[in-house]
């Protein structure tokens, strides 16, 4: 790992009063007008944070550059998305602002995400027209094995100390801030600093250990800010970690945190709708996925009619139903491709062609019930702990980024001596020995335990993009195996039918992986349309689970967001 930065500075009074800006602090009547004081000076100096959903005039600078009024931020936590914006009105890069909101997000939502967890970033260059793909997902242990779990109990791949990963969230802020980053290391941290003394005792009823290591957990999150990320995997913090996990059971070593290393790769880049370009992630995450079932929908050419009237209704998500069981079914060939060559695979789905082919096999009078019949032959586990932020900076770059502890609060395992709670990653490998929730083993060769692999992911972390190369939407989605089929109904809604980004994303919404023979949907779903999926042959079953999707867009350079949860 690299040196860190200098440190720059003690803590500043303007951290705290922005944080009073923001609502997030409870100041006595008396300490509130002295800070009210100070604010009206500081403010000379200092820009305020952007508000959220305004309009920006994109122009071009002498240099011909493009360039927004300002940028903007979107995430689950509404004063994390007011910190990113508050790091781009510093100057401060998309990744910049990217890092901040997260570290937030990992502080004011740790059953999601944190630095325990592990990341996939898409990453966009407007003056270049550039993109570039950071996999920061967590590792299996170098001591893992496809056996390891056999004679164990069922839920030890998702909590305990098995469950747990090598954490790639730290290395992956470090490398991405070394390439992308324009503010100084410690100018990220120091706002979630003073935020994790504020604020995260008020999660201690939520989270029950939190009385017992917030104090630790702020002192890793100064510590990381002032030495680098080095200190958490080469360091006495990696140490302190290791020992707290073997007291626990794990098999994780000091080798392991300190052979961990990020994956730079190209992301996967497809053009769809005249020249529209998708870029997103690639293994392992679940972007090729993402971009079959995107190349069939432009096979069926959806357009605003699609939504007009009843029949058209019905049939149009019959076809996105019957879109998603196909995909689906090609999940279980995938897996790291460090591990297993992935190249002839990741072209074919990725491809045209192969688009087309499966689009043609869609019956528009009927569905079939049986796995076979659309090549499954795995089962796909949920995990709700997953976290995602969209950034666009006034330079015209973005960032996509979705985090993740695979389920909520990870494997529930924490370190007392750093506070890091500690992802539940080994979940997310086919595991023959365990079987599922729907009865089913995992079969998936391609993506069982190996030391020093990483397993596959639902997260689509994605970058689209206008003819000329302009952002046009950043989008991702939590709710594991959710993420997928989420993101591309969302975009299929705005790009391809019309709908605004808020209509797209607060539309009642589906779900179907194949595996259970379901179509899911959520209470609100319009039961005329419910029916007639029936007639069908559809099994149609409302669903408590959620996945919530976060969007930008930018129409005539006005930047847009919004996110919502939906059942």
């Amino acid at each position: 790992m690299h040196q860190t930065d200098e440190k720059v500075g003690k803590y500043k009074l303007r951290w705290i009063i922005f944080f009073a800006i923001l609502g997030s602090v409870t100041l006595s009547t008396i300490a509130a007008t002295i800070v009210a004081t100070i604010v009206t000076w500081l403010l000379k100096y200092e820009p305020s944070p952007v508000p959220f959903n305004t309009a920006a005039n994109s122009t071009f600078d002498r240099n011909n550059e493009y360039i927004l009024d300002f940028g903007n931020v979107n995430s689950e936590t509404d004063l994390c998305s007011k910190m990113g914006r508050f790091i781009l009105n510093k100057n401060g890069s998309a990744v910049d602002s990217a890092i901040t909101t997260m570290i937030c997000n990992g502080i004011m939502k740790p059953s999601a995400m944190g630095i325990g967890g592990g990341f996939l970033m898409t990453i966009y260059d407007r003056k270049n027209k550039q993109a570039h793909f950071l996999n920061a997902k967590d590792k299996a242990p170098l001591a893992a094995h496809r056996n390891m779990f056999n004679g164990t109990n069922e839920k030890s791949s998702k909590i305990g100390s098995l469950a747990i990963g090598v954490p790639g969230e730290v290395a992956g802020y470090w490398e991405a801030h070394q390439k992308f980053g324009k503010l100084a290391w410690f100018d990220l941290f120091e706002p979630n600093i003073q935020l994790c003394k504020i604020e995260l005792k008020k999660v201690e009823n939520e989270y029950p250990s939190y009385d017992k290591t917030c104090p630790q957990f702020c002192e890793t999150i100064r510590i990381i800010a002032e030495q680098g990320a080095n200190e958490f995997y080469n360091g006495t913090l990696g140490e302190m970690l290791i020992d707290d996990l073997t007291d626990q059971g794990s098999i994780m070593t000091i080798d392991d945190l300190k052979n961990y290393r990020v994956k730079w790769t190209d992301p996967i880049v497809s053009d769809f709708l005249n020249g529209t370009k998708l870029f997103t992630s690639n293994l392992p995450g679940s972007g090729g996925l993402l971009v079959l079932m995107l190349n069939i929908f432009d096979e069926f050419k959806f357009t605003r009619k699609n939504l007009i009237g009843l029949p058209n209704e019905i049939e149009t998500y019959h076809r996105i139903i019957e879109t998603w069981k196909y995909v689906y079914a090609i999940r279980s060939q995938m897996g790291d491709p460090d591990f297993t060559n992935m190249t002839d695979l990741m072209k074919n789905i990725t491809s045209k062609d192969f688009a087309r082919n499966i689009k043609n096999k869609i019956d528009d009078k009927r569905t079939f019930n049986e796995p076979s019949h659309y090549g499954g032959a795995e089962n796909l586990l949920e995990d709700h702990g997953t976290s995602h932020m969209s950034v666009i900076a006034p330079n015209g770059d973005a960032v996509a980024v979705t985090s993740s502890l695979n389920g909520l609060y990870g494997s529930t395992i924490r370190s007392y001596q750093t506070g890091v709670l500690l992802n539940s990653a080994m979940d997310d490998f086919s595991i023959p020995s365990i079987t599922n929730t729907y009865s089913l083993p995992g079969v998936n060769k391609n993506n069982e335990v190996e030391g020093g692999k990483r397993p596959l992911s639902s997260m689509v972390p994605s970058i689209i993009t206008t003819p000329n190369g302009d952002v046009r939407m950043v989008i991702g989605a939590a709710g594991g195996t959710q993420i997928t089929t989420s993101t591309s109904y969302v975009i299929a809604r705005h790009l391809f039918m019309g709908d605004s980004i808020q209509r797209a994303i607060s539309a009642p919404r589906i779900h179907h992986q194949l595996y259970p023979m379901a179509v899911s949907c959520g209470t609100l779903f319009p039961k005329r349309i419910s029916l007639g999926l029936q007639k069908l042959g559809h099994v149609v079953k409302l669903s408590d689970t959620a996945s919530s999707v976060i969007g930008l867009v930018q129409i005539n350079g006005t930047v847009i967001g919004h996110l919502n949860s939906m059942g």
